[in-house]
This record gives structure tokens, C-alpha cells and sequence, in this order.
């Protein structure tokens, strides 16, 4: 047990390592300079000294590291992940850590809403299929699943979307984190995850009544010998 969980966590550290490099390259890799972002294009600012302005990118590039190559900047951004330290955002200027810290509290109220409507129907569906296995039920509920299950997240967000905000005008645009507005992302999330719950559960109620019927089956031969 302790030598699966220890290869788990192990494959877990790997993947996200990974993933950092990855993601890590491609933004680099990305078009756009990340400095210009951060103060201002020349376009943005007529009266801009040019020679000025190209001096303080120079100087920000090298105070940001942004003039070394890929690796090392790599090396260097995951030091300060260690240390806790995102940097600093060229949206809002804030700290990177702060800006993930006030988004917490809405995303944990959205993942938990989210969580028990998915627990809530995805229990009651498979238990709904595992009684009615073979009938018409168990046949729209597995078929709802497989559809659910085949269809990408962000395909049905944006159909709920565009049906309940732009078609009917029963729910808001916008970015604000209110618990009016959360039921929709939180249904979006929950059918996404439900079909997987839905089929652990019939096939586990399934399973427990083949187990069932198969000792039933060896006490009344045992009686009869």
C-alpha cells in the first residue's frame, strides 16, 4: 500500500513538473514581449523619448531576468515558487500570490456547490440504473452518461451560456463572484463529473448483487449436500 501511494505521488510531482516546463516554454515562446506589456507599447505614448523608453525596457528586462536564456529563467522562476514568490501580474500590477489568494474563496464556493449537486444526482442516477439494469431507464440514463461524458466541458458551458444569458435572459454576464450567479457554473461543473459517479455507482450496486447472489447460490448447495 505504501509503495503504490509513494509511485502515485511520485507520478503526480513528475506530471506537474513537466507540465511547468511545458507551459513554461510555450509562453516564452509566445509572441508579444512581456516588459512592453508591463509599462506600455511606444504606439500607446506619442510624447515617449524613444531612447528613454528603450533603456528602461533594457534595464527591466535584466531586473526581471528576461535576458537570459530559457533554462536558466526557468531554473530561477522555480526557485522563487519554492520561496512562494509569483512575481508580479502585467495586468494588475499586484502580487501574483495575492491575486490567486482573493480568487480562493469563490472557487472553493463554486467547487463545493458544484461537488455535492454532482454527488447528489450522480448516487441517485446510478442507483435509479442498477435497479432498473436491462430496462428502459438503466438504457437513457447509460446513454445520457456516454453523451455527457463525450461531450468537452467547455462546449457545454458555452451552450448553457448562450441558452439561459442570451436566449431566455435568465442569468448574468458577468465577473463578479455572486452566489446568485453561481448555479450555472456549478451545474456546468457538476454534469461534467456526474456520468463517471453515475457508472462507478450502478456498476458497484451491480457487482454487489452478482457477489449476493453467488453466495446464495453456494450456501443452498452447501444445505442440499
Amino acid at each position: 500500500m505504501a509503495k503504490q501511494i509513494t509511485k502515485k505521488l511520485f507520478s503526480i510531482i513528475m506530471t506537474l513538473f513537466l507540465s511547468t516546463i511545458l507551459i513554461f516554454v510555450l509562453i516564452r515562446m509566445a509572441p508579444g514581449d512581456p516588459v512592453k506589456m508591463f509599462i506600455g507599447y511606444p504606439a500607446d505614448m506619442p510624447m515617449l523619448n524613444t531612447a528613454a523608453y528603450e533603456e528602461r525596457v533594457a534595464q527591466l528586462r535584466a531586473e526581471l531576468g528576461l535576458d537570459q536564456s530559457i533554462p536558466i529563467q526557468y531554473v530561477n522562476w522555480l526557485k522563487r515558487l519554492v520561496r512562494f514568490d509569483m512575481g508580479t501580474s502585467i495586468y494588475t500590477k499586484r502580487s501574483v500570490g495575492m491575486e490567486i489568494a482573493r480568487r480562493i474563496p469563490a472557487t472553493l464556493m463554486l467547487s463545493c456547490t458544484a461537488l455535492l449537486i454532482q454527488i447528489f444526482w450522480g448516487v441517485l442516477f446510478g442507483i435509479v440504473s442498477a435497479v432498473k439494469a436491462g430496462k428502459m431507464a438503466d438504457s437513457i440514463i447509460r446513454f445520457v452518461c456516454v453523451f455527457f461524458a463525450s461531450l468537452p466541458g467547455f462546449v457545454l458551458g458555452l451552450t448553457l451560456l448562450s441558452l439561459f444569458a442570451v436566449s431566455i435572459h435568465v442569468y448574468e454576464i458577468s465577473s463578479n463572484a455572486d452566489i446568485s450567479r453561481l448555479w450555472l457554473p456549478a451545474v456546468t461543473l457538476a454534469v461534467i463529473g456526474m456520468p463517471q459517479l453515475t457508472r462507478m455507482v450502478r456498476a458497484s450496486m451491480l457487482s454487489g448483487r452478482v457477489e449476493k447472489r453467488i453466495l446464495t447460490t453456494c450456501k443452498t448447495a452447501q444445505n442440499m449436500v
